[in-house]
């Protein structure tokens, strides 16, 4: 289920990187995606219940993203850095979501693997204050 899970986030952040940067409406990135891509039917929902939310949700998690990072809103941050981040924040935020810290590394790794040698920390750090925030609140 992990490596599903893994593979899901991989595909969401594909779709939220084509909408943002290659100016696709996320119907096409979406319909794209289930031609092209050969992977179980629950990985492709999972990918796409994830990149529709946060790009639903894009005007509030970017909000949250400029309160975390202020020197960074989300507009100058790498194309890769703000869509993991608008992901992992909204993945958390769903019914039965994966653990905090497991939504975290997976961000992280998406983070190093796809962006800069210092996404991984950033991400890190945005989604740490996130958490912290989430705690003082409760």
């Amino acid at each position: 289920m992990q490596k599903a899970r893994r593979t899901a986030r991989e595909l969401a952040l594909n779709l939220m990187y084509q909408v943002d940067a290659g100016g696709l409406r996320i119907d096409e990135a979406v319909e794209t995606m289930r031609e092209q891509v050969d992977a179980a039917p629950e990985v492709l929902d999972y990918a796409e219940k994830l990149a529709r939310g946060a790009h639903r949700e894009k005007r509030q998690l970017d909000k949250i993203i400029r309160r975390l990072s202020p020197n960074w809103a989300p507009a100058r941050q790498p194309v890769v850095d703000r869509n993991v981040l608008r992901l992992a924040i909204y993945e958390m935020s769903i019914p039965d979501a994966p653990p905090t810290p497991v939504v975290i590394n997976e961000a992280v790794e998406l983070a190093k693997k796809y962006s800069t040698e210092d996404s991984g920390k950033f991400v890190n750090g945005v989604l740490g204050a996130y958490v912290r925030e989430l705690a003082s609140q409760s």
